[in-house]
């Protein structure tokens, strides 16, 4: 994992010596390794780090365990930490959203406000190699185009001059879980995951294994190998269309 997200972080310029970096821990080994990784390397860059926490109210006593956990994480590496509490479900209705976008854009806002408060510049979140092919192959799903094909961006930009980083986009799932494993890293696990009600869900535990078993035991390689390339091409035409306009 450390070697594989250095070098992420290097090719896309994520961090400059001396950024403060918000943090999104939810508890799960995701975003767990990804606050070790980043506290790991905190002193080679001084970087300033700070743990945002949302409880999105979803699960009731499993979500405020999750949220004492991080708490208590926090506590235990001395860093600093922000913890909100949003009724997902309410805001979802609220906005006519699903409650996953309604939790997305709650994560992301807390991340903003925390940046915007302490003067930073960065926001970490945990996505990995196997959310970029889960994303990947429900936009093809959905029908997308050459922008929906370059999946999870490495970095973009969040607003207010705070820029969203994924140390972890390259770094399969299974280096993740070793990693935690191997430095005996407490997680928490949640059971939302799995439940196939959610479209995300059903592709992750289902059509994925699927296509893994019976058709291309490297999918989830090939799908993330897609983004790259449908970045590439993305970024290549993007400046020819700009050269063309300023010609």
């Amino acid at each position: 994992l450390d070697r594989i997200a250095m070098g992420t972080m290097r090719k896309y310029s994520m961090v400059d010596h001396g950024d403060g970096v918000v943090v999104g821990v939810s508890g799960g080994p995701d975003s767990v390794a990804l606050l070790h990784f980043l506290n790991s390397i905190a002193s080679q860059y001084n970087l300033k780090l700070h743990i945002a926490h949302i409880n999105h109210m979803i699960r009731g006593a499993g979500a405020d365990e999750d949220e004492r956990f991080v708490e208590e994480l926090a506590r235990s590496l001395g860093i600093p930490i922000t913890v909100e509490r949003v009724d997902v479900p309410r805001l979802a209705r609220q906005l006519g959203v699903t409650v996953e976008d309604a939790g997305r854009d709650a994560r992301y806002g807390l991340y903003r406000k925390i940046c915007v408060q302490r003067g930073f510049s960065r926001a970490a979140v945990a996505h990995h190699a196997d959310d970029q092919a889960e994303t990947v192959l429900m936009r093809i799903l959905r029908g997308a185009g050459l922008r929906g094909l370059a999946g999870i961006p490495p970095t973009r930009e969040l607003g207010e001059h705070v820029t969203v980083i994924r140390p972890l986009i390259e770094v399969p799932r299974s280096e993740i879980e070793q990693y935690c494993a191997q430095r005996g890293l407490a997680t928490r696990t949640d059971p939302t995951n799995v439940d196939t009600h959610y479209f995300r869900n059903k592709v992750r535990c289902e059509l994925l294994p699927l296509l893994e078993r019976e058709y291309n035991p490297n999918i989830r390689a090939g799908l993330a190998r897609l983004a790259r390339l449908a970045t590439m091409d993305e970024h290549y035409l993007e400046g020819q269309a700009v050269r063309l306009v300023d010609a």
